[in-house]
């Protein structure tokens, strides 16, 4: 036996922990197992914490006067759907094999992913600019960055990403699906 079956199997048994099957059934079942437990563990702190956020945004008139509050928001925002939407759709993707094979809930899963995630990544570069604008430039802070300037900056942000997330469905489906039907069909036959 090699290294990778010895992790997978009980000892002093031709059972498996996981099920029966070759090597790349364990692995993957594995690699299911694992990111099933990741992704729920997250979610709970991922949503509690950007509601609480959003609550103390709303809450308190005097968070939103400043504009690194109103991009903490968006923050929250953006970080609140990742929470809601994209690791529960990929639980789900984990244990439904038949989802996973349908070239169109597969498409629709990474416009999902690269959408919401790309507009958290992009809020956080928002952010970043807008503290590092404020603490390198104080005297023109507040003539640079208007709340009407942030709220076009955000809008901007998320129609960009939802553009760009989605993309791919537009693309793929008109020429490419056969191609990606077996190129996803492949990489999961391997395991």
């Amino acid at each position: 036996m090699n290294v990778s079956t010895d992790i997978l199997e009980a000892p002093n048994s031709s059972e498996s922990l996981l099920f029966e099957g070759n090597v790349d059934d364990k692995l993957f079942n594995a690699y299911k197992i694992y990111y099933f437990i990741i992704d729920a563990v997250f979610i709970f702190p991922t949503v509690f914490g950007n509601v609480l956020v959003l609550i103390a945004i709303g809450r308190f008139s005097g968070l939103r006067k400043y504009t690194s509050h109103i991009l903490m928001g968006n923050l929250a925002v953006s970080d609140l759907f990742v929470g809601v939407v994209v690791f529960p759709v990929h639980m789900l993707l984990l244990q439904n094999e038949a989802l996973r094979e349908h070239v169109t809930v597969c498409l629709l899963h990474h416009s999902l992913i690269y959408t919401l995630v790309g507009v958290s990544v992009m809020n956080l570069l928002l952010v970043s600019y807008e503290r590092f604008h404020a603490i390198t430039r104080p005297f023109t802070h507040e003539t640079t960055f208007t709340r009407r300037k942030i709220y076009f900056t955000m809008t901007i942000v998320w129609i960009l990403m939802f553009v760009l997330g989605f993309l791919q469905i537009t693309t793929t489906r008109k020429y490419l699906v056969p191609s990606v039907y077996q190129l996803t069909h492949s990489f999961y036959s391997r395991f």
